[in-house]
């Protein structure tokens, strides 16, 4: 994370800069007021010092035999109107009444030009105006005093006065002047606080070389000076403005020591603290912060030391301290430290593997430096706290990190765990090309390139692309020979899925080769030798007729030396299978039941399938519907592919149909019919089974459907549609259906084309059934009757008769049905009367 620069810039932000001493604090030792009113109200009063002021007298003048004293009178003291003005002016001064005091000192110096206290009282004026606020008076009244007693007493003072006004307002240059002066003929504590002003004066104008040797002789002066501190703190501000952060460093423990207020000692120790830490010394900017927090339990310079404090701790990883000190102070932080803060505290619970904590605090940093350098690295380590909060999460995050942040440096890294994450989902189609990319990083030390390449193959290998797959995994074996230690148990598991794969891609030769190096490397009796005879079984089965009998052999040795294997149920299968279309049903039977047993899931459908075939082949009804039934429990499959391949041919419901139906299994008979009708490749017994499917139907008085059934029979053979046998069969269905208009026309149509024999007999007794059944019981009896003089035929006579007697009894002539039944039951005594339809 990009840290500030330098610490005097949060420092600064916080108004923790020490002030350096202005005109009002270099405390001259003239008289001053012991507690300045600076809230005076303000004075009318000349802009300036009048031009030609009087000369002033000094304080407490010796005895003056001039002609403006008054002549001595013993036991009295005498004033003149001159003194006692001035000693008017002084108390307004000294009481503080600086306004007042202006107005006084001013109308003094114009009144008494050559008094003795002129220079002091021009100088009080300027002190007057300085402790109003009014620089530009005060310099302008010292400048009149300096200007016009430059012999006077208090030059010194108020040249002194004059270089700390223009130093503190920004007049760098037109300050050194004055202040040299004093430095030069100034003693005591003037002289010192003339060359501290001078040495900043310098420094503040490119003459370091001479601002540090007056400020360092200051500093170092034993004992120390009023202004050592000060003088130590402008070299320390000095080297820290420089980046000499070590070099700062003593100075700022030198202003330390010598100050003693609280507030000050507390200023000085946070920016020592951050010197040393810039300085590459955090125990002694650890001790200095601490020192603050001491000192200061509230104010800017706290906030300044608990900002550097937790660096420190943040530097040290010292997470625990860090969350600890943030928690209690948090409200006592540099604001312009902000951006870090928040930072550090999201960092900080994530490296304790407090996750929600870490993501509430980086979503703190979000909401605030959203557009941060760091936040990239914010967003990294958010998005891994998630995860760890919630795994299931990482799809979604990564892609709202990938979409917010593609040219992340932490971009491969996310996109690593969200591949993972989606392999682990089993998400192979969306893994694979994370992986494909990640394939191609070049990363560092830590980058795992063969994991990589190893997750590539197996995405390769979930997602049928066995080629790709086999390639991948080469490129992983090839990398583990380079890598140290011993490999064996990869080594052997990875080959095995190169062999797999070299196989599913049909790379035989190349799988044979492979299985082979798997079979060399696998100890005995170990599933990887297992693996391998299944495998090898399975390239057999995949060599086609060639191999087929290696393939047997194989998997036949498989069932015997591994009767639990994974592939038994492959391996019934495809022995059953082999036997089956060697057309040993009776041998192949077992293999497919146990392949059913052992894997009903993989096998169910083409093992019965078989079952069923097989059992046709042998012509056993009873185990072909058996089968059959198990088979049609099924659930259908999706693939329009395997749907072709599951479906079973329309000859053998056919057979079916026809095997029930010649043992009376009508209803059966019906089904199957039914199933040959419906099949999508019935061929040249579509036909057949509607006319099977209609007498079937016929049969079982299902007249209506047997109506549907006959004339999709006629449908398909035209040339048969008119057939007589076809119009009676027709005819009779559409009767018993209660169509009766439809019955006759097709009854007298078939009447139409058989003149005589035993089609015409059954036409007629059509149509008498059909008369009867609409109660043209006199049509019926006729043609009943007429039926049964014309035809001599053991079955259709007798019938006729006894429909023609009751077609007259029906018609109110009783003596002819009494008639027809005497003649029935002479001709035909053992006549059992049975229903047309």
């Amino acid at each position: 994370m990009a840290r500030i620069a330098a610490f005097f810039v949060l420092l600064a932000a916080a108004l923790l800069i020490l002030p350096p001493v202005t005109a009002q604090e270099t405390n001259t030792p003239v008289a001053q007021p012991a507690g300045p009113d600076t809230n005076a109200p303000p004075v009318a009063q000349p802009a300036s010092i009048p031009a030609a002021p009087p000369v002033a007298q000094p304080v407490n003048p010796p005895a003056d035999n001039s002609t403006n004293a008054a002549p001595a009178t013993p036991g009295l003291v005498i004033t003149t109107p001159a003194a006692a003005r001035f000693d008017s002016a002084m108390t307004l001064f000294n009481a503080g009444d600086y306004a007042g005091a202006v107005t006084a000192f001013s109308s003094f110096v114009s009144d008494f030009p050559q008094d003795r206290h002129r220079e002091e009282a021009l100088y009080r004026l300027a002190e007057s105006y300085r402790n109003l606020g009014r620089a530009d008076d005060a310099l302008a009244a010292y400048t009149y005093q300096v200007q016009n007693y430059p012999e006077g007493p208090l030059l010194i003072n108020g040249q002194l006065r004059r270089g700390a006004i223009l130093f503190d307002t920004g007049k760098i240059a037109d300050a050194i002047v004055p202040l040299q002066l004093v430095a030069d003929k100034g003693d005591g504590e003037l002289q010192e606080a003339a060359k501290y002003l001078l040495g900043r004066a310098f420094l503040a104008t490119q003459k370091e070389a001479d601002g540090r040797t007056l400020l360092q002789a200051l500093a170092g002066a034993q004992p120390p000076g009023k202004f050592a501190g000060g003088a130590a703190q402008a070299l320390a501000e000095l080297d820290d403005s420089q980046g000499h952060y070590a070099d700062a460093l003593p100075f700022w423990q030198q202003a330390l020591a010598l100050a003693t207020d609280p507030a000050v000692q507390a200023s000085l120790a946070a920016r020592g603290g951050w010197s040393a830490l810039q300085a590459s010394q955090p125990a002694v900017a650890e001790k200095l912060f601490q020192t603050v927090r001491q000192l200061d339990p509230s104010g800017d310079s706290r906030k300044a030391a608990n900002t550097g404090l937790l660096r420190i701790l943040f530097q040290q990883k010292r997470y625990t301290e860090w969350v600890a000190i943030y928690a209690a102070e948090k409200d006592k932080l540099l604001d312009s430290a902000q951006e870090e803060t928040l930072y550090d505290l999201g960092h900080a619970q994530f490296k304790l593997k407090h996750w929600p904590e870490a993501v509430d605090g980086f979503d703190q940093f979000f909401k605030a430096y959203g557009t941060a350098d760091v936040a990239v690295t914010a967003a990294y380590e958010r998005f891994l706290a998630v995860t760890q909060i919630d795994a299931g999460r990482i799809v979604s995050e990564a892609d709202v990190y990938l979409t917010a942040w593609p040219q992340s440096p932490y971009r491969a890294r996310v996109q690593l765990l969200k591949a993972q994450e989606l392999t682990a989902e089993q998400n192979f189609a969306a893994a694979l090309p994370l992986w494909e990319s990640l394939v191609k990083e070049p990363g560092d030390a830590s980058w795992p390139h063969l994991e990589i390449e190893l997750e590539l193959a197996r995405s390769y290998d979930h997602l049928g692309q066995f080629e790709s797959a086999a390639t991948a995994y080469q490129a992983y074996l090839d990398g583990l020979g380079g890598r140290p230690g011993d490999h064996s148990t990869a080594r052997l598991r990875v080959q095995a899925r190169l062999a797999v794969c070299l196989q599913k891609s049909n790379q035989l030769m190349a799988a044979t080769q492979a299985w082979q190096a798997v079979q060399s490397l696998a100890p005995d009796g170990t599933p990887e030798q297992k693996m391998a005879l299944e495998s090898l079984g399975l390239i057999y089965a995949r060599g086609g007729p060639a191999q087929e009998q290696a393939m047997v052999s194989t998997f036949q040795k498989l069932l015997e030396q591994f009767p639990q294997s994974g592939l038994r149920a492959l391996a019934a299968f495809s022995i059953g299978d082999s036997l089956f279309k060697s057309h040993d049903y009776a041998g192949a039977e077992r293999y497919l039941l146990e392949a059913r047993d052992w894997d009903a899931t993989a096998w169910m459908q083409p093992a019965t399938q078989r079952l069923i075939l097989g059992a046709f082949g042998m012509k056993n009804y009873e185990k072909t519907a058996a089968y059959l039934k198990e088979y049609d429990t099924l659930p259908a499959l999706a693939d329009p592919s395997a749907q072709v391949a599951a479906r079973l041919p329309a000859a053998l419901f056919y057979w079916l149909a026809e095997t029930a139906r010649k043992a009376g299994r009508w209803e059966a008979a019906e089904t199957y019919y039914t199933r040959v009708t419906q099949h999508s490749d019935p061929g040249d017994l579509l036909a057949g089974a509607w006319w099977q499917l209609g007498e079937v139907e016929s049969h079982r008085r299902e007249w209506t459907q047997a109506v549907t059934s006959y004339q999709k029979y006629r449908e398909l053979k035209p040339d048969a549609q008119n057939a007589t046998v076809v119009l009676l069969a027709l005819g009779r269905a559409q009767l018993g259906a209660q169509n009766f208009d439809a019955a006759k026309a097709t009854g007298q149509q078939a009447l139409q084309q058989a003149l005589e024999g035993p089609d015409n007999a059954s036409a007629r007794m059509l149509l008498g059934e059909i008369a009867y059944a609409t109660h043209d019981y006199a049509e019926a009896a006729k043609a009943f009757a007429t039926l049964s003089l014309l035809f001599d035929d053991p079955k259709i006579t007798p019938q006729a008769m006894s429909r023609a007697a009751d077609a007259f009894e029906q018609a109110g002539d009783t003596d002819k049905a009494a008639d027809w039944r005497q003649k029935l039951k002479a001709k035909y005594p053992d006549f059992q009367e049975t229903s047309y339809l």
